[in-house]
């Protein structure tokens, strides 16, 4: 008797993307939806922050796992999977944007600058900030408050822990650039927060 699907799913959820790749790649075509499952509640909050328009989250995850599946053989193993699928997704809200709306991306960009320069030296870590459960709830509210691009880069930080540089690749944006936005986003923060809290 053949497993069950469900038991296939969760007997290879321990395994490498580049090993469900390589077996999707083989022929093993369920191990494509098990990569997808990885990824799917990631990419989807990547969508929410970097587009501003939950309405649209649901159709623009579709088009990314539709070019992630017609483009998959040309991934290069070597690199990092999820930075990948991040590439693939802010390029398809890029798109979605020049077709609905008129976007100023110069609001997004930020002139490069020494990430010493930011620096504010009293500033709490942000993972003192992140794990405190009392606080989550008023963290949550002052991050909407942001922009959708410093969204995008503190919660790929602190929430998906990726590195700047992981960042940097996958928004398109300069390495200091992206520290200067992160910097300045924990900076709002901190000043929208009522005296005293933190």
């Amino acid at each position: 008797m053949l497993p069950s699907a469900n038991y296939v799913i969760l007997l290879y959820m321990a395994e490498s993307d580049q090993e469900l790749i390589e077996r999707y790649l083989n022929g093993e075509e369920q191990f494509f939806a098990v990569l997808m499952n990885r990824y799917i509640k990631y990419t989807y909050n990547f969508i929410i922050r970097y587009s501003g328009d939950k309405n649209s989250a649901d159709d623009l995850l579709q088009e990314t796992f539709l070019k992630v599946w017609k483009n998959l053989r040309y991934f290069d193993t070597d690199k990092k999977f999820s930075t990948w699928i991040l590439t693939i997704a802010r390029n398809t809200v890029i798109d979605w944007q020049r077709k609905n709306r008129a976007v100023v991306f110069s609001q997004l960009d930020t002139p490069d600058e020494s990430f010493a320069s930011t620096l504010v030296g009293d500033l709490p870590s942000p993972e003192d900030l992140f794990d405190q459960k009392f606080l989550r709830e008023k963290f949550d509210e002052e991050v909407a408050k942001l922009s959708s691009i410093e969204q995008t880069i503190l919660l790929l930080h602190l929430e998906e822990e990726l590195t700047f540089a992981e960042i940097s690749e996958a928004i398109d944006k300069p390495l200091n650039t992206v520290k200067s936005i992160y910097r300045r986003s924990l900076d709002k923060i901190k000043d929208l927060w009522p005296q005293g809290l933190i």
